[in-house]
């Protein structure tokens, strides 16, 4: 009777916290000069995790970008302090949480259609998927769900900075940036520490230069997030979209033997570009540091050439039958095709059970044009 009584006085003190600080976030963002306030990647990390970060990071965060830091900060503090009874009850569950059926996995660079083909097989009812609430604030599952949807609500932005694509409260996100949220070992730390995002692209989407210790770490926290995910999910088997899982092939093997994979290719002038823009719109609403665009312009070829050799090198460890190669060409021109010949390689019996709800999906796309880019001048439209 105590204790619930001590939770109950703990979840109204949240509750108002949470009340108080969403309106005072909103009066902020009515500001033009604030409006990138509620884009931060690191606000639904974790003070333990962030503090790791600054370390890493010799605590450099730039004079520019000081109200960014301090509303990150203040968040992520209230998030914690959130998050504390989740994971005093939900911690032990998590972690005895079978995967049952090994997950299957989009891969391929950034910009070649992966999220596409995330939005339509997360249509498919058999699979479960890390959605944007979730994956935004991943150490927030369980509890105070209708305070993180009237968070989102408020602040989470109708479109993707880079692309126009549209963002929902329960679309399908990728892993990486759940990962942000909970452990300093991932990729997509480099847009809010660009000083240093050539080590984090590079280490932790080729693994390049980590110890034992570190892949142990890594394996650990992203098991975590998917027996998470599992969870939330009721058990379904998992469909993942992560670009930087393309060097990681064979540490998913590890973890999932029979893990099966999809592999998404684009012209390369086209990604190119369209990833550079990426990078561009992430960097403007993110970074907690000053940077040089131009220092991700000379990253992205590079990246580019490591990570499809990683992945030419390493696609044989994948079991016969269990990988198919995709081109976004064709995905957009005849999705329902391309889809039909995904599910039928890879031993996926529910396509036709699913087709009314991707045919659903695609008719809401039908308006949705993607950026042209001039490859003679090498130049990415503004979309503006």
């Amino acid at each position: 009777m105590k204790n619930g009584k001590l939770f109950f006085a703990y979840a109204l003190f949240v509750l108002l916290l949470s009340l108080t600080f969403l309106l005072l976030l909103t009066m902020a963002n009515t500001s033009k000069k604030n409006r990138s306030l509620n884009k931060q990647m690191l606000a639904g990390t974790h003070l333990l995790n962030f503090t790791k970060l600054l370390w890493q990071n010799n605590f450099r965060i730039s004079f520019g970008y000081w109200l960014r830091f301090l509303y990150t900060l203040c968040i992520l503090i209230l998030g914690s302090i959130a998050a504390l009874p989740e994971y005093v009850l939900y911690h032990r569950k998590i972690k005895n949480t079978p995967i049952s059926k090994s997950p299957v996995f989009i891969i391929g660079h950034w910009r070649t259609g992966t999220t596409f083909l995330h939005n339509l097989m997360s249509h498919d009812k058999r699979f479960g998927c890390l959605s944007n609430e979730y994956a935004m604030l991943p150490n927030l599952m369980f509890l105070f769900r209708p305070i993180v949807r009237l968070f989102f609500k408020l602040n989470m932005p109708k479109y993707r900075p880079m692309d126009k694509v549209e963002l929902r409260i329960k679309g399908p996100q990728e892993d990486e940036l759940a990962l942000c949220g909970i452990t300093h070992r991932a990729a997509y730390h480099c847009w809010s520490f660009p000083q240093r995002a050539k080590d984090y692209l590079f280490k932790w989407c080729l693994l390049e230069n980590v110890s034992e210790k570190e892949i142990a770490g890594f394996k650990k926290d992203f098991m975590f997030l998917l027996k998470k995910a599992t969870l939330v999910n009721n058990g379904r088997q998992l469909v993942l979209k992560n670009p930087a899982n393309t060097g990681r092939i064979k540490l998913l093997l590890e973890l999932f033997p029979d893990a099966k994979f999809i592999y998404t290719t684009r012209n390369r002038e086209e990604v190119e570009q369209s990833s550079f823009r990426l990078h561009e719109k992430t960097l403007e609403v993110t970074a907690l540091q000053s940077y040089d665009v131009n220092t991700f312009r000379a990253i992205v070829p590079e990246l580019y050439d490591a990570l499809l050799a990683k992945y030419e090198a390493d696609k044989d460890a994948i079991k016969p039958g269990n990988l198919v190669e995709i081109k976004y060409e064709d995905l957009v021109a005849n999705p329902m095709e391309v889809l039909n010949g995904i599910y039928n390689n890879l031993g996926l019996d529910s396509f036709e059970k699913a087709k009314p709800e991707f045919l659903n999906f695609l008719e809401t796309q039908r308006s949705y044009k993607p950026a042209n880019y001039n490859l003679e001048n090498k130049k990415a439209p503004s979309d503006s």
